[in-house]
């Protein structure tokens, strides 16, 4: 499912499936994984030199970019985009069909709701409500 938007990846999924097919993960192999208590979901796309480090949990048909960082205790839900050196930090809970911009920083122990959009660069300091968007540092909410 190596296509961009969440949306787009969990409908190909969806109709993959419909038809009797099943979601396989593509890994690069510069990609580090820890060994402890790691559970990845199906129809992933982990990129080049990302590195998730022990105690992770990443849902299904997520889009894990080149050189992203998950830390410890981190999980990731269903169909979500962490695009180019984002950093979760340990703890951060990512909802489902997120998009984490490109060098965004989550900071320790930070939950993001489902839907919710994280911009380019933002660094997030407190939790972000489903379906919103935030940007800046510190990363406010902006109204569409």
């Amino acid at each position: 499912l190596a296509v961009g938007a969440s949306a787009a990846r969990k409908q190909l999924a969806l109709r993959c499936r419909g038809i009797g097919g099943s979601m396989k993960s593509v890994i690069a192999p510069t990609a580090l994984i820890g060994d402890f208590n790691v559970v990845l979901g199906a129809g992933l796309n982990i990129m080049h030199q990302a590195v998730i480090t022990g105690d992770v949990q990443i849902g299904e048909g997520s889009l894990i970019n080149a050189m992203v960082t998950v830390h410890h205790s981190t999980r990731i839900g269903d169909y979500c985009e962490i695009s180019p050196g984002a950093r979760l930090l340990g703890g951060a809970i990512i909802g489902n069909e997120c998009s984490i911009g490109a060098s965004a920083v989550i900071l320790p122990n930070v939950r993001i709701g489902n839907g919710a959009v994280v911009g380019a660069g933002a660094v997030v300091t407190r939790d972000v409500e489903s379906g919103s968007t935030v940007i800046g540092i510190p990363a406010k909410p902006i109204h569409e």
